[in-house]
């Protein structure tokens, strides 16, 4: 059976205590989700040891999509220290601040791949941990922050940011292209990841009187464009 942790960005940018006294760093992002290997995913590759980390998916635009990380480069070497398993990986992730230059080693195809990825500072929205909501009862809509357990819940991607429709009332919400389940990314074209930032721009929407909102959708189909009427 293989032996795997799944690691998300989250876990990948831990914060770092240091001793009384001085400054703590802010938190490394790296944008990467990762998972242990076993000598049979080792011979697949036709590597010769059952050392390193696998990368199952990268953060478009985050540190590992810039530094050159592809879906199924194996990790052998981070910060210069052979990856044997994911624990020395987590352990070395631990010492990361914001800002720092990290040299990486991939097997890719068969080829040694040698990088350099730019840690960063955290994105509010990766950092989401308490459930909040947002109803609009005029227009049958209900959102709910991202968080860990309604990501779950609805079997969103990893990766995925914005704000959940969680509820849906067709009477209400008729001619809306909206679905429960569906995650709102953009309101006109801001990222959102805030309930309360879909309220306000409604309420900045109704008060200059304009009657739509222009959101950036994604479901089980992709990304598309949805107008949100404001009544």
């Amino acid at each position: 059976m293989l032996r795997s942790l799944f690691i998300s960005a989250l876990m990948l940018a831990m914060v770092v205590t240091l001793a009384p006294g001085k400054a703590v760093a802010e938190p490394a992002f790296i944008g990467m989700q990762v998972q242990g290997i076993s000598k049979a995913v080792a011979n697949a590759l036709g590597y010769d040891k059952d050392q390193g980390v696998l990368v199952r998916d990268v953060y478009l635009g985050g540190p590992a999509n810039k530094g050159g990380v592809q879906r199924g480069d194996l990790i052998l070497k981070f910060a210069d220290t052979e990856i044997d398993t994911y624990e020395r990986l987590m352990a070395l992730v631990q010492t990361l601040s914001a800002g720092a230059e990290i040299p990486i080693t991939l097997l890719r195809l068969g080829k040694i791949i040698d990088l350099t990825i730019r840690t960063d500072a955290w994105d509010p929205a990766w950092q989401i941990k308490r459930g909040s909501f947002a109803s609009f009862p005029e227009i049958g809509v209900t959102v709910a922050a991202l968080t860990p357990k309604i990501r779950k819940s609805f079997g969103l991607r990893w990766g995925s940011l914005g704000i959940v429709v969680t509820l849906i009332n067709p009477e209400k919400a008729k001619g809306l292209d909206l679905a429960r389940g569906q995650l709102i990314h953009q309101i006109n074209q801001q990222p959102v990841w805030d309930p309360k930032q879909l309220t306000t721009m409604y309420k900045e929407a109704k008060k200059a009187g304009r009657k739509t909102l222009l959101l950036l959708i994604e479901d089980n189909k992709g990304f598309h464009f949805s107008i949100l009427k404001v009544k």
